[in-house]
């Protein structure tokens, strides 16, 4: 007797991944540290650098279109680099006085600037939150803020693992994508806790 080779075998279902234990405690005990406090909640975290503060703070205001031009310009040049510039402390104090709060994030990304160009540097990272609260808790935000959410996350990421969180196809785009599931979910803790980004030749 032949077989009937016309017949095809059922297809097998890939297995489920299963968690054991230990792990679904984790994501459980994880999921209530979730915060949803809208735009207040990416400001939980401390800063490591205060340069990405005033990264977040300068990108806010363009996405916002509030900032004046000469001196966006001008903060631009300064952040790469990292304080060389002290004299830079009193040409941001003229502006503040100057300028009479017309442009409140820009105002916070100079303030940012000049705690980071100060001797006594920035404490534990928790300042460049305080600057940042008033402009971002009080700004009337629109019912789309995707953009706004794309200019801090992106910001964090370069703060938590020292790259930006777009993937650029090289040997640091799983741990990119590791934050970007920490951080969307607002489990802001894990994804400062991944390991840095390595140096790519």
């Amino acid at each position: 007797m032949t077989k009937d080779r016309s017949r095809k075998a059922p297809k097998r279902k890939p297995p489920k991944v299963q968690l054991d234990d230990d792990m679904t405690e984790l994501a459980v005990a994880l999921a209530q540290y979730e915060i949803d406090e809208g735009a207040a909640g990416w400001l939980k975290m401390p800063w490591r650098s205060g340069w990405n503060a005033v990264r977040f703070a300068i990108d806010f205001a363009h996405v916002q279109q509030l900032y004046p031009e000469d001196e966006f310009i001008w903060l631009n040049s300064l952040i790469p680099l990292g304080g060389a510039e002290r004299w830079a402390y009193w040409t941001i104090q003229d502006f503040l006085e100057k300028s009479s709060g017309r442009w409140p994030m820009f105002h916070a990304a100079m303030r940012c600037a000049q705690i980071m160009l100060t001797d006594h540097g920035s404490g534990d990272g928790s300042i460049f939150n305080a600057v940042l609260t008033r402009p971002l808790v009080e700004w009337r935000a629109p019912a789309d803020l995707t953009h706004y959410a794309q200019c801090m996350e992106s910001a964090r990421c370069r703060d938590s693992i020292g790259v930006g969180a777009l993937n650029l196809n090289d040997g640091n785009d799983w741990l990119r994508s590791a934050f970007r599931i920490a951080w969307r979910r607002r489990l802001y803790g894990a994804a400062y806790a991944l390991p840095p980004a390595r140096k790519l030749s």
